[in-house]
This record gives C-alpha cells, structure tokens and sequence, in this order.
C-alpha cells in the first residue's frame, strides 16, 4: 500500500490506494469522473457507533448508479438518468486512521459525457471564487431580503421590477437547481403586485427557494 501522491491523482483509482481522509478519496474519484466523462455520488457514508464524527467506510459510484423508478401512469414522464452502471470505489477506515481503498469497479453502462460538457455534472458543479466572495460579503453584512428590498424601492417607486436571492437561495441553486419552477401569485401584497418565486427541491425532497422578484404588471417586459 502506498499514499495517493500528485501522480496518483491523474491515474485510474485502484486497490491499495491510500487516502489521508474520506474528502480526499472523494475527490480523487470526483476528478477521475471528471477527466472520464462521468458524474459522482455518495452511495453510503458508514460512521462509527461511538463517534459520528468519524466515517468508518465509504463507496462512491457513478451518478447512473441504480434503477429510476418511474409511476407507470406519469403523464410527462421523466427522462431515465439511471442505468444500473456498476462503477464504483469502496474505502474503508484503517487503524491508523487513513483510508484504505478495498473496491474498485471500472464498468460502465453508458456513454460519457464529453470534455466540453463534462463540467454541466451534478458533481462537478462548483461556486465560483466570484460568488463564494459576494456571499460571504452579504452574509458579512447581515443583508436580508426585505433590506434588500427596501433599498432598491424608492419612495417614488422608480424602480418597478425587483429580483433578489440571498447568500442561502445562491448556494441552494448551485446545488440543487437542475430543475426550477416559476409561479406567481397576484393580488396578495398590499401594492396588488405580481410576486414570482423561483423553487425547487433538494436532496431531502424539500422545497428550496432560488430566488424572488417583485413585478410591476404581468407584460413581457416586466418578466423579462
């Protein structure tokens, strides 16, 4: 066995490789999915029972990992994304406290995606230092909503269209915004103005909001 070294990072994985930490080994697997043409995923993290801070064993496959379930009566049914491929790393962890990679499974079941394309990947989706910057700054600056809000309505209300997403609704988006519906409820404020929500779901199923925009009429305009 020998430690993953810079070498080892533009290799295939393979059996005996070691890692100093679960992050490290995902992210081995992360960049050779990248640089192959496949998106990743989590298939279990086990903990120890006595610390569940400390992961115990790990496996992450290829993103089409499985069978999609579909109801049979779906009117617009999905896409299939799953393909039961088989691709796969297993680590597990060893007593001296770095991770041993036991697994390694190289079959796919469907074509990659392309160099071009390969950075669209759930997996391979990544904040921008830009964003990651004026998020910490607004996070800094305790901006919420409503002030934001506030501040760009003036007393005149020159400003008739307004959208807005906070530091939250930024990251949500880049990680869970591959599908995003738009709604709007009209009449409920005080000014009878149209209010657009942009949602979606996340990992738990829950919803999760993108952002918002305060509308002044319902003309191709305004939505523009």
């Amino acid at each position: 066995m020998s430690n993953v070294n810079a070498e080892d990072l533009q290799n295939d994985p393979k059996v005996d490789m070691i890692f100093d930490t679960e992050e490290e080994a995902y992210q081995f697997y992360n960049d050779y999915g990248r640089r192959m043409g496949f998106s990743i995923r989590r298939q279990y993290v086990h903990r120890s029972k006595s610390n569940k801070s400390i992961i115990t064993s790990a496996r992450f496959v290829c993103s089409k990992q499985g069978i999609q379930k579909q109801v049979s009566e779906t009117k617009n049914p999905q896409e299939e994304t799953r393909t039961n491929c088989l691709a796969r790393m297993g680590i597990k962890l060893m007593d001296n406290g770095q991770y041993w990679c036991h697994d390694v499974v190289e079959d796919h079941k469907h074509p990659f995606q392309t160099p071009t394309t390969s950075y669209m990947m759930r997996s391979q989706r990544k904040l921008s230092k830009a964003h990651a910057a004026a998020i910490d700054l607004a996070d800094d600056s305790g901006l919420r909503p409503k002030t934001i809000f506030d501040y760009m309505l003036d007393s005149d209300e020159k400003i008739a269209n307004v959208f807005w997403a906070d530091p939250r609704m930024i990251i949500d988006y880049a990680l869970f915004g591959d599908v995003v519906t738009f709604d709007t409820t009209f009449g409920t404020n005080k000014e009878y103005r149209p209010f657009g929500l942009f949602a979606g779901f996340n990992h738990h199923r829950g919803v999760v909001i993108f952002g918002a925009a305060l509308l002044y009429d319902e003309t191709a305009n305004s939505f523009k």
